[in-house]
């Protein structure tokens, strides 16, 4: 079977499941390991509790039915197309009742340690495929505002973003905006995540931007300094046209 099939497949087995009407604490898990895929099992109990704490759920934890297993230590799912259809799921059959606790408990992964906080970017980006809106208002925008971890926390979750074609010029966009006021803590958030997946899709948008950045001595200036002379390193280190492009771009900068 191919992988068009296998995608199909896997978003039925998760369509059907919920189908079955799981319970409260069921579906917390699948949500939990919707922003947490990947993670070490303690870690991961660890901030299943958190949740299921805030949705003043207790006793008995299943773990999802069929579509969570822990293999070499790490919570995932069983197939590969399973979180997609999750969250997909989660947005279509789900209100307040859930959301909000979930919105809440989402947001607070980003100050839980480096591990934790690039898996729940990720979630959040892949979250953008179904509800783009809700993901800047709810997620990007307010760590952006936040501490330091919250910052990177949303600047990852731009690079993530890149991956999907549908979603990179979204998220181009929201760092573009971020870092059109150098005077806003935003600022800091855009010039990370220029530096990082956006450099890769947007080379010459994310290097003038840095640029700019770098050159108003905000808040931002250093942080932008800081992911330019990185791209510029690692575009040194290859030769390709998007390497050479990137350095070309930078030195024309440098110039004017």
């Amino acid at each position: 079977m191919g992988s068009a099939g296998g995608s199909a497949a896997a978003e039925e087995e998760v369509a059907a499941w919920f189908d079955t009407k799981p319970s409260m604490r069921e579906v917390l898990a699948v949500a939990a390991l919707a922003f947490l895929d990947g993670l070490a099992e303690p870690d991961f109990e660890v901030q299943l509790g958190r949740l299921e704490r805030l949705c003043h759920e207790s006793g008995r934890r299943p773990y999802g039915g069929s579509l969570i297993a822990a293999s070499g230590g790490l919570v995932g799912f069983r197939a590969p197309g399973h979180r997609a259809r999750v969250l997909g799921e989660l947005v279509a059959r789900y209100g307040f009742w859930l959301w909000q606790p979930l919105r809440e408990w989402v947001r607070s992964l980003a100050g839980a340690g480096p591990e934790v906080q690039v898996r729940a970017a990720e979630g959040v980006a892949a979250l953008a495929a179904y509800s783009v809106k809700e993901v800047r208002e709810e997620f990007l925008e307010v760590w952006a505002r936040g501490t330091a971890a919250e910052r990177v926390a949303a600047a990852h979750a731009l690079s993530y973003m890149c991956a999907d074609e549908t979603l990179a010029p979204t998220a181009l966009r929201v760092a573009l905006e971020w870092a059109a006021d150098p005077g806003h803590v935003r600022a800091t958030a855009a010039a990370v995540a220029l530096g990082g997946g956006l450099a890769l899709r947007f080379p010459a948008d994310s290097v003038r931007s840095l640029h700019r950045l770098g050159a108003t001595g905000g808040p931002a200036a250093k942080v932008a300094g800081q992911s330019l002379a990185l791209l510029l390193r690692q575009a040194g280190g290859r030769d390709d046209d998007r390497s050479r492009e990137l350095t070309a771009l930078a030195a024309a900068l440098r110039n004017e």
